[in-house]
């Protein structure tokens, strides 16, 4: 057995094990750690189910340690109930799905992600947890993006690089452009560790993405530095944008001739050429025939007949939607769409009300925070336009870290007014 094969296995279950004895928080940093590494320092033993592992691992922990954790003065999940509500649509679904055996595995699949989801926001209930789990992303996105670097190209892409669901160009450009408003805060706020951090591995991610040339992180990038530059506060804009400056020019340095004539056929012409818009329509036509879906892999069973002269100018081969919303109202019917949107929406609106509320110590914190995890699940949003991904692990961690953070910020304000009314009452008393 190879010695990094060893470390890595040490490494697993050791974590496990703290897990199980200091608390679960332990056991979630092990499971992203899992993510980023299974496939390339466990390579010896690749399976998928060593994440499955580990996820038992820390919901184990959870039970075990509940009563010891730091218990917040507010604690809610409002999200949580569109996602149960969603489970229950891809069960309804599943008794008239042309695919049942597909259905149950995005059935089962999304339940495992549900209770990731669950444990996330139940697990990280302190700021110290919070950053733990940013600078594991960190570190993770720096990895992935050092070990694409020199890695043969596939069809002129990166494949075959990352974690479960990021093996592919499109995954795993999806997944690295996350990171990126944290880059932009880490350099900006961070300390001199953390600075340094992000100016190592920042031209390393961004060479990934490059290498992966997918158009729909393209633009996502893109509406991500717009918004970026929107939103932050005005002391900082000119800094921001001397800095979005450096990092364009880094991106048009690494950027090759290849990856601009891809990103050349966002244009009109390239897309009918490509059949992404005829799957569309193809899409749509299919919600008409079936306004409350046909489950799981719908679409791609039934692509020959929706996409009849797509799927012949690829051989014959069944072919996917190429679009995660359309893919959400084509297996989960219209009601599945909008109970996705409304999970959406619930965590986008959570987090502009972090920014409006007052009166919390740090609140700079709070707003940079609040402000990277909301531009970052908007990139992931404008780049799953053009891939099949509405499941993506990576947008429901990022949910889920904002549901978490807002308990935090919330349970800080309503600590710190028992607080100041405590010390006022012992104050009229004293005097009295």
């Amino acid at each position: 057995m190879h010695k990094t094969t060893i470390a890595w296995l040490c490494l697993y279950f050791g974590g496990l094990a703290v897990s199980l004895i200091k608390g679960p928080i332990y056991g979630l940093i092990t499971y992203f750690f899992t993510y980023y590494t299974q496939f390339s320092w466990g390579k010896q033993h690749k399976t998928e189910r060593w994440s499955l592992y580990a996820s038992l691992a820390v919901f184990a922990s959870y039970i075990i340690k509940k009563n010891a954790e730091v218990q917040l003065s507010h604690f809610e999940m409002p999200q949580m109930k569109w996602l149960i509500i969603f489970l229950l649509n891809m069960v309804f679904v599943g008794f008239f799905a042309v695919a049942p055996e597909a259905n149950q595995r995005e059935l089962i699949a999304f339940a495992k992600l549900s209770v990731l989801y669950f444990l996330t926001i139940c697990i990280v209930r302190k700021k110290l947890h919070y950053k733990l789990f940013l600078w594991i992303q960190v570190w993770g996105s720096y990895l992935f993006g050092w070990q694409g670097h020199g890695a043969k190209l596939t069809g002129g892409r990166l494949e075959g690089i990352g974690g479960p669901e990021t093996t592919t160009s499109n995954g795993l450009a999806n997944h690295l452009i996350m990171i990126l408003p944290f880059f932009n805060n880490l350099f900006f706020y961070g300390n001199k560790w953390e600075k340094l951090a992000v100016i190592w591995a920042t031209p390393w991610v961004l060479n990934a993405i490059i290498l992966c040339n997918s158009r729909g992180a393209f633009l996502g990038i893109v509406a991500m530095a717009i918004m970026a530059y929107a939103r932050a506060q005005k002391k900082i804009r000119k800094k921001m944008l001397v800095g979005m400056i450096l990092g364009a020019l880094l991106f048009v340095y690494l950027a090759d001739e290849r990856f601009w004539e891809r990103m050349d056929t966002l244009k009109e012409g390239g897309e009918k050429s490509s059949g992404r818009v005829e799957t569309w329509k193809g899409a749509l036509n299919l919600i008409k025939d079936h306004p409350l879906g046909v489950g799981g892999q719908g679409f791609v069973y039934l692509s020959p007949i929706y996409i009849p002269e797509v799927v012949a100018e690829h051989g014959g081969e069944q072919r996917s939607v190429h679009n995660s919303y359309l893919k959400v109202a084509t297996n989960y019917g219209i009601q599945g769409f909008i109970l996705y949107a409304l999970f959406i929406y619930g965590t986008l609106r959570q987090l502009r009300h972090m920014r409006k509320r007052v009166g919390a110590e740090n609140d700079l914190f709070y707003h940079t925070e609040s402000t990277a995890i909301e531009i970052a699940i908007w990139g992931f949003l404008i780049a799953a336009t053009f891939g099949a991904r509405p499941y993506f692990e990576t947008l429901f961690w990022y949910c889920a870290i904002a549901n978490a953070l807002s308990n935090i910020q919330q349970s800080e304000i309503r600590d710190r007014a028992s607080s100041e009314e405590k010390e006022s009452t012992d104050g009229v008393e004293e005097t009295s």
